[in-house]
């Protein structure tokens, strides 16, 4: 790579260089921390569906048990006396029964709802507000409207298999509902208005079904997401920005590192190339001197770069092997005379 000696250029060039080294890291804790995230996020969607369906599943069983409880207490009673309105017509399909028909002594006439009849209008009653289906089916139901839908009829076949309980997601009316039925069984009292087909006391009648909507459900869980969602992405952003801060800090440093190493080679380039003529010709100006013994002495600038001890020079070749004792006094000598110079 080319660098400038520049300013911008070096700064420049140092940038680029100090760069490099950062990005790596930067980028592999960026993905590292993306998928942190979205695996959070994630498994808190799957958290929070589970918990949907378990409250819709909580629900679906108390409204169950409560309607289960109702239709027991008026099979016991075999059915309640109501006032003849237009709300509560006479049964048509209960005429062989026993009394279905009564006058009072004050003239009003009241018909008989039996125990089916109550159980299905209690049901729309309840399911106007809450929206919760209760529904009674038959494998030979007298009254049409306890014919079986196609998920009742493929849980009545199971019943009569031995399954005890069905539940499953379906959709009513084209919205999703999360759906529970019991098989039920031909109770003694039953029999004054089934005796006639053929039922036995204890045999497979039909089921109850209780239908739980899903939409509100969702869109609470939805609302949730989102926030999660928000918090997520948010979180997410932090810590990008937090990573993209830490990458430039030490891109800076990088930089300023880079920028100083190049100044000081540049410097130090440019010092070398100066010198190198000064000294040559600082070299031939300055010719050599003789000293008052005779010996030749070089100039001042070539004497830094003389030996450190002049004595080797004025030593005899017999005092090069004595001790260093006797060295110590012939370098100051030698010391002394480069002092003069």
């Amino acid at each position: 790579m080319d660098v400038a000696l520049t300013d911008n250029g070096g700064r420049a060039a140092a940038a680029r260089t100090g760069g490099v080294p950062v990005v790596p890291w930067a980028i592999v804790l960026a993905v590292f921390w993306t998928l942190v995230a979205v695996l959070s996020l994630a498994w808190n969607i799957v958290q929070v569906r589970e918990l949907v369906l378990e409250q819709a599943r909580v629900e679906l069983r108390a409204n169950f048990f409560k309607d289960w409880a109702f239709r027991n207490w008026a099979s016991r009673h075999g059915g309640v006396y109501v006032p003849v309105t237009p709300e509560s017509p006479v049964d048509p399909y209960g005429a062989n029964f026993p009394e279905r028909d009564v006058r009072t002594p004050s003239g009003r006439v009241l018909t008989l709802i039996n125990p089916a009849l109550m159980v299905r209008q209690f049901n729309e009653l309840a399911a106007e507000p809450h929206r919760v289906r209760g529904h009674l089916s038959g494998l030979r139901p007298i009254n049409p409207q306890n014919r079986p839908d196609p998920w009742e009829a493929k849980a009545l076949a199971q019943f009569q298999q031995g399954v005890e309980e069905v539940t499953g997601i379906a959709e009513i009316d084209a919205a999703p509902y999360l759906r529970l039925i019991r098989p039920m069984k031909m109770g003694g009292k039953c029999l004054a208005c089934h005796i006639q087909q053929g039922y036995r006391e204890g045999d497979l009648a039909g089921g109850v079904s209780v239908s739980v909507p899903l939409a509100p459900l969702n869109a609470a869980a939805d609302r949730r997401v989102s926030a999660l969602a928000a918090g997520h992405g948010g979180l997410w952003l932090f810590g990008l920005v937090g990573i993209g801060a830490a990458a430039a800090s030490c891109g800076a440093g990088s930089t300023r590192t880079a920028l100083s190493t190049m100044r000081w080679k540049s410097t130090r380039s440019a010092r070398a190339q100066s010198s190198t003529p000064r000294s040559t010709a600082s070299s031939r100006s300055m010719p050599e001197t003789r000293s008052s013994t005779g010996i030749s002495r070089p100039s001042r600038r070539s004497a830094g770069r003389a030996p450190r001890c002049w004595a080797a020079l004025f030593r005899k070749p017999s005092s090069r092997s004595a001790s260093a004792s006797s060295t110590k006094p012939a370098c100051s000598a030698a010391w002394r005379t480069m002092r003069q110079y």
